[in-house]
């Protein structure tokens, strides 16, 4: 059982590396669009921006694309940093309750928080966003 665990330990592991690694890649690409585009954020499908064209290092979820992308309608740079703008959704699907769910977060760093408290972290980006929104 021990021998068990800690493959799955190290097999987590090396896919959040991978995820690290996509999300840094992501973050290149909405950040130079921002940077073109007056600091708005890509829609969801751009010419340059392609979302689907990124894989997960832990398969595909159950339902939807393997990175998610929280864009909302004229979203715009700078964002604060508890701002969730991307994250893989079969990493999400797939750590235990104490694992760690990396993401993109507003400010182009990539964080992470225990899948515990993934939806309140969610919860709270959401409300960032919309507090963000409404300042000039």
């Amino acid at each position: 059982m021990r021998r068990r665990s800690r493959l799955r330990g190290n097999y987590y592991a090396a896919n959040r590396v991978g995820t690290t690694i996509t999300l840094r890649a992501i973050a290149s690409d909405i950040f130079n669009y921002t940077a073109e585009s007056d600091g708005y954020f890509p829609p969801e499908e751009t010419e340059n921006f392609r979302l689907a064209a990124y894989r997960s290092p832990y398969g595909h979820p159950k339902s939807g694309p393997d990175f998610v992308y929280e864009y909302q309608d004229q979203m715009h740079a700078p964002l604060p940093p508890a701002v969730v703008i991307a994250f893989d959704a079969a990493q999400v699907e797939q750590a235990a309750p104490d694992d760690a769910i990396d993401f993109l977060a507003g400010d182009g760093s990539i964080l992470d928080t225990k899948k515990s408290a993934w939806d309140a972290r969610l919860a709270a980006s959401a409300q960032a966003l919309a507090k963000s929104a409404r300042e000039p």
